[in-house]
């Protein structure tokens, strides 16, 4: 299974049919019909004729609603006749909101495709699991995707974002043109550049610290800024059990797995740690509220604190003896440490809270589709 959100939805089909008004007749559960077709258009920057050979559109009845977006398309294209809706993105002038009366922003579909033609063409990483005896998977480092055999393992990182409303990024400019003073496929772009950006710079400093933890004053980095970060670090003299230590659990029902930066013991117990890379992680702010857990507080830590409870909760699983707390390493021009209790049983939160939406999202479509 594949899950997306589509594209290109706010446009006019050739007819001057609104793709969305398309979007706001569709019915949870809905079957929607994917069209592998050869996508061609002019580059506005460059006046060239661009080319995607692996466009999928996404029809309701034959008129187009919207596009499998462009990262997942080799996946889908050909290997895929229907998707099924399964989630709308609901906005009104006070923001995002879960009423059904209120226009449609955002479908997300489900593809029942074989995740095996799915794989990427890189060449895996053999991964053996730190908590699970025997077990190896394969990790795709481009896609970030976990396989054992022909199963597509959950990544902790798509199991935390149950609980968080998606950023869509091509509506939410369409907001921001008059206040920018900018076209909305300009601010995308603009965003999209900061996102690399960002990420980047984190995946550069998480490489440097677990070099160092590895190999020590021999791989410090030559830039300043890097070298500064992994030298300022106050806690390299805390015992370690396993740097970027590979969890998993394989277990029937649950198949998830992801690197956790390092495995700290304390009192003889294993302590899941991370390093962050990023600014004002104890900010306040609606748009990192957690539907799962609500009485969290709204804020990047919470998110740290979730994912490090799900490698927590998996090891436990697992038969080791897992520390009651878990610890995020931030780095925001200066390093903060933020040790706090991890969330126990929370992986069976994350799946009853996801299967009780789906069972939500198939009441709603029997009690509102045309065909019942």
């Amino acid at each position: 299974m594949l899950e997306c959100k589509l594209v290109g939805i706010t446009f006019e089909n050739d007819d001057g049919i609104k793709r969305s008004d398309i979007c706001n007749m569709l019915k949870v559960n809905q079957a929607v019909d994917l069209n592998p077709i050869t996508a061609k258009w002019i580059n506005e920057k460059t006046g060239k004729i661009m080319e995607d050979k692996h466009a999928v559109e996404v029809l309701c009845d034959g008129q187009v609603c919207g596009m499998i977006p462009a990262s997942i398309n080799q996946k889908v294209h050909g290997n895929a006749e229907q998707a099924r809706v399964i989630r709308f993105t609901r906005k009104d002038a006070l923001g995002f909101t879960d009423d059904e009366d209120v226009p449609v922003v955002g479908v997300t579909v489900e593809i029942d495709i074989d995740v095996a033609k799915g794989k990427s063409g890189e060449t895996p990483e053999m991964l053996q699991s730190f908590n699970e005896e025997g077990v190896t998977v394969e990790f795709l480092p481009i896609a970030h995707e976990y396989w054992l055999g022909d199963v597509q393992l959950k990544s902790v990182t798509r199991a935390v974002g149950e609980g968080y409303k998606p950023f869509d990024a091509e509506m939410i400019a369409g907001f921001c043109e008059n206040k920018y003073g900018m076209k909305k496929q300009d601010i995308v772009k603009m965003w999209k550049n900061l996102g690399e950006v960002t990420s980047g710079f984190g995946t550069s400093c998480h490489l440097a610290m677990e070099s160092y933890s590895l190999f020590g004053e021999r791989s410090l980095p030559k830039m300043p800024i890097l070298r500064s970060i992994v030298e300022s670090f106050e806690w390299w003299d805390i015992e370690i059990a396993k740097v970027e230590a590979f969890i998993s659990c394989v277990d029937e029902g649950v198949a998830m797995a992801g690197l956790a930066d390092r495995i700290e013991i304390h009192n003889c117990k294993l302590r899941v740690t991370d390093y962050k890379f990023n600014c004002g992680c104890d900010e306040i702010s609606s748009k990192h509220k957690n539907s799962i857990f609500p009485d969290m507080p709204n804020s990047k830590v919470s998110k740290y604190v979730i994912q490090m409870s799900i490698y927590g909760d998996m090891m436990d699983r697992s038969g080791m003896d897992v520390d009651d707390d878990v610890t995020a390493y931030v780095w925001d021009d200066e390093w903060r440490s933020y040790t706090q209790p991890r969330i126990k049983n929370i992986i069976e939160t994350i799946l009853d809270y996801t299967k009780a939406r789906k069972k939500a999202e198939r009441k709603y479509y029997k009690k509102f589709s045309p065909n019942q």
